[in-house]
């Protein structure tokens, strides 16, 4: 993996150098060869409103974390 230098931009209280979206298109191919079977968004379980996705690895090793958080905008 090489890194470059871009322009970041701001979205939300955030700043990114591409929209959440983006990321999520980019990297939504990849999630089977990670073992990810599920991606939920889980921001209306509470009434604070911070964005929260969980996905799921049904397939994670002993001892590993089969579902994975985060939160954030």
């Amino acid at each position: 993996m090489k890194l470059k230098s871009c322009i970041k931009g701001y979205k939300k209280g955030t700043h990114r150098a591409i929209p959440p979206e983006e990321t999520f298109k980019r990297v939504n191919p990849k999630l089977p060869a990670a073992g990810v079977t599920q991606v939920l968004d889980i921001t209306g379980l509470d009434r604070i409103g911070i964005p929260v996705f969980i996905c799921t690895r049904p397939t994670a090793e002993e001892g590993a974390s089969s579902v994975y958080k985060g939160k954030g905008t």
